[in-house]
């Protein structure tokens, strides 16, 4: 790709009040290790808990250090009972049934260890609040 091409494409992911912006100069030289085969950045582990509607995934090291905790699951996704209940996607899931939760398999253990019908609570760090959300699991 030239620097005229690269231009526009930086110009539209920079906001810049009302000012115009322009690229004066742009020098980029990407190169392959020798030996490397190019890789893709890790996703964080994510799971289906489907009996809550939840997926969940690990907190990245840096997502760990902007929230300034050391554990607990992200929402990615909310449907069926947790999207009842009042969980949001970007949620922390912090304590299942005021037992802490680090990680997904934690998570999941506590989680396949709840019995249908009966409800669980969710400590949840949401905004910089913890807020408990009661969660009716189906029959």
């Amino acid at each position: 790709m030239t620097v005229d091409e690269l231009k526009p494409i930086i110009e539209s992911l920079i906001y810049v009040s009302e000012e115009p912006i322009t690229v004066k100069q742009l020098a980029a030289t990407i190169v392959e290790m020798p030996g490397e085969a190019p890789r893709a950045a890790p996703e964080p582990e994510q799971k289906r808990a489907s009996r809550l509607g939840l997926v969940v995934s690990d907190l990245t090291p840096a997502q760990r250090d902007a929230l300034d905790v050391t554990g607990g699951v992200l929402v990615r996704a909310v449907s069926g009972p947790a999207l009842k209940a009042g969980v949001l996607q970007g949620d922390l899931i912090v304590a299942v049934n005021d037992v802490k939760v680090e990680r997904v398999a934690e998570f999941n253990r506590l989680v396949a260890k709840l019995v249908p019908g009966s409800t669980v609570a969710l400590l949840i760090s949401r905004r910089g609040a913890l807020v408990y959300v009661p969660l009716r699991l189906p029959d």
